[in-house]
């Protein structure tokens, strides 16, 4: 069974990368869009205006309704109900599909927090990855996870969004693999088994995350070389990304996700665009990721192992 380091995703909230570009001097060009969507609204809403890959439209409740999506296919890949037209405060249900149209998770908001049950999907074949509830966006109550199998993998409880209650980790093969206790996050106690069901001991894992490799972070140690790592990581992104033209003429703006592999050897693998907005920012997002070639693997128990990455990029216009 994979450990917790391998299944890792690490997300850079607030170090996302923001690459921006001016657009006056391409805006005046641009051809009319506003009715691009106009056949695609819901029974009883009206039409309020398109542009080239997003919509609003108004419920006859008075609920204003944002869709998004891939335009080279036309694929929907956000639905997302508000208070108003800012965006400031999402109310009602909200959807996403990965680029491909396949789900990516389901929810509820209310007065912009997450609420009630989510429901989180594998993108290689649309299954269930993970579902529990949200209360006042922090997690409550149980939480499963499932294998992409749809077999049960893990069963965690939660209080005011911190491990709280007794868990349960599962082999593929159905057998219990842990179960333990968590007192608002603090471990209680833990027991492990085989795939055969008889208990081991076995202790827990040493782990270090990945680490973006770089002349200037060497002498540095702890927080403060993870700090400038991931400062010189978006250093290269930064100076390396050009806005596509494509884009910009179109005024696509909005956060690119990227997945990836860092394997063992410090190298990029496995590139993947899980949010593109259109295909030439997409493509630009993958170049760019290419360059990310320099890094200290993660590590458990002292031994190099693969970690999967997850990398936002904002392309905003100004």
């Amino acid at each position: 069974m994979l450990t917790r380091l391998h299944h890792i995703a690490l997300f850079l909230s607030g170090l996302g990368l923001t690459a921006c570009s001016s657009f006056s001097s391409v805006q005046s060009n641009h051809p009319s869009y506003s009715e691009k969507y106009a056949d695609r609204i819901e029974d009883g809403s009206t039409h309020l205006i398109s542009n080239y890959y997003t919509s609003w439209e108004q419920t006859l409740d008075g609920v204003f309704v944002f869709k998004q999506y891939y335009p080279s296919t036309g694929v929907m890949t956000d639905y997302e109900t508000y208070l108003d037209r800012s965006r400031e405060t999402a109310q009602g249900p909200s959807k996403r599909w990965y680029d491909d149209g396949t789900p990516w998770w389901e929810g509820q908001h209310f007065q912009g927090q997450a609420e009630g049950q989510w429901r989180y999907y594998y993108k290689s074949n649309g299954k269930l990855e993970k579902t529990g509830n949200y209360k006042s966006g922090k997690k409550e109550g149980s939480w499963e996870t499932y294998n992409k199998e749809g077999k049960l993998a893990s069963v965690y409880h939660f209080r005011e969004g911190k491990e709280d209650g007794d868990f349960q980790v599962y082999h593929d093969n159905g057998k219990l693999f842990k179960e333990g206790e968590y007192q608002q996050g603090e471990l209680l106690w833990r027991t492990t088994y085989d795939s055969t069901g008889q208990e081991i001991d076995l202790p827990e894992m040493e782990e270090q995350m990945p680490m973006y490799m770089d002349a200037a972070c060497l002498e540095l140690e702890g927080k403060e070389r993870k700090r400038c790592a991931d400062k010189q990581m978006l250093g290269v992104i930064y100076r390396s990304i050009r806005y596509p033209e494509f884009a910009v003429k179109r005024d696509i703006e909005g956060t690119v996700i990227v997945r990836f592999v860092i394997r063992k050897n410090g190298q990029v693998n496995d590139i993947e665009v899980l949010r593109g907005l259109c295909d030439p920012v997409r493509e630009e997002a993958i170049r760019v990721t290419q360059l990310l070639n320099e890094w200290q693997p993660g590590q458990q128990n002292g031994e190099p192992v693969n970690v999967q990455f997850m990398l936002p990029i904002r392309f905003k216009l100004r």
